[in-house]
């Protein structure tokens, strides 16, 4: 099932750098953590160290959930916006084109001019990080819940 986005919620994933990412540890408790990402319909990617605990939990069960949200706090008029997600790793990627062309995503829109996170301080490259894809298959917003 692919999840389709209306104009609020992808306003809502192109604003923001970060969502926070849950995987189930070997306990069964969330684990969740603040991931920087990409996102290309109909996936979002995030990267991970190889030996990372969440790579452990995902290899054990595939099943995320992830959360974006949107604030802006200048005028308290404004209401947040956030996208939530249930979903899976459907892909782990470790290096080749699919990772190179990722890896160029995730350094275009983290480049040198973003004051709030500069990439070459972390590049993501093959045999350091591995990439993963999570692709959503529920999804729920405050503008779906709007009347």
């Amino acid at each position: 099932m692919v999840v389709e986005h209306n104009e609020k919620e992808l306003a809502v994933v192109n604003s923001c750098y970060l969502l926070s990412f849950s995987t189930i540890s070997k306990h069964g408790y969330p684990v969740t953590l603040p991931m920087w990402y990409v996102f290309t319909d109909p996936s979002f990617y995030i990267t991970t160290k190889p030996s990372a605990t969440r790579l452990e939990n995902i290899n054990r069960d595939n099943r995320t959930g992830w959360f974006i949200h949107s604030h802006d706090g200048s005028r308290i008029d404004k209401e947040p916006r956030w996208v939530t997600y249930e979903g899976t790793v459907t892909d782990i990627l470790e290096r080749g084109e699919k990772f190179k062309r990722i890896s160029g995503m995730f350094h275009q829109r983290f480049n040198q001019s973003n004051d709030y996170y500069n990439i070459n301080n972390h590049p993501i490259v093959e045999g350091k990080y591995v990439i993963l894809e999570i692709t959503p298959t529920w999804k729920r917003s405050s503008s779906s819940l709007e009347m």
